[in-house]
């Protein structure tokens, strides 16, 4: 099992948690620091030999960001005040305390 944890952006109200699925996370090409999405980085990654888990094994935690453009060295405070929250669900799922 894996948990990846990351910004998203949806134009859902900043702060606003979302649980996805490999198979939900968008596949085209956007113009992205990350270069590749999620379904291509762990393609290469299996054909590289890693022992990486299966799609249906891996869960998203995305936290909305408001503003993914603008670098800065803190957090908006909507964000800031969802990390409780996110460590919380990170936590049941880690514990296997929900489904997926």
């Amino acid at each position: 099992r894996a948990l990846l944890v990351d910004a998203i952006k949806t134009g859902a109200p900043p702060g606003t948690l979302h649980r996805l699925e490999v198979d939900s996370v968008p596949t085209q090409r956007t113009a992205t620091a990350h270069g590749i999405n999620l379904r291509m980085a762990l393609e290469v990654g299996r054909r590289s030999g890693l022992a990486l888990p299966a799609d249906d094994a891996i869960a998203i935690l995305g936290i909305e960001a408001g503003d993914v453009l603008t670098f800065a060295e803190s957090l908006s405070p909507e964000v800031e005040n969802a990390i409780p929250r996110a460590v919380e669900a990170a936590g049941r799922w880690l514990r296997n305390e929900e489904e997926g």
